[in-house]
């Protein structure tokens, strides 16, 4: 198992955290997290809208539980996007994540 220590280690090191999972369609899904709160997150889930995931919950029945599995932790990198002036290109939204931790169901 992937300890809480270098799980912590490794998102000092992020400019974003998301935890990714997929919906029941496969597609990839995410929510932004506070790294600083890592340790509960793992421990107790976070909660978050199923209705906002296809074919998981209703608006009534939504309020749902996420649970990180520490073992598929994993930072990913971003490169910086420069446009030929050797400045940050504005129109491609990948430009804004530098470094990036994420789980993996």
């Amino acid at each position: 198992m992937a300890s809480i220590e270098h799980i912590r280690e490794q998102l000092n090191k992020t400019n974003l955290t998301k935890i990714f999972f997929t919906d029941l369609n496969g597609r990839i899904m995410n929510l932004p997290i506070n790294p600083d709160n890592i340790e509960s997150i793992i421990a107790n889930g976070i909660g978050f809208d199923g209705s906002s995931v296809a074919g998981y919950a209703t608006v009534d029945s939504s309020d749902s539980l996420l649970f990180p599995d520490p073992e598929s932790f994993q930072v990913v990198e971003f490169c910086d996007n420069n446009n030929t002036l050797g400045s940050r290109t504005t129109g491609v939204s990948q430009d804004i994540l530098v470094t990036h931790a994420m789980f993996w169901p």
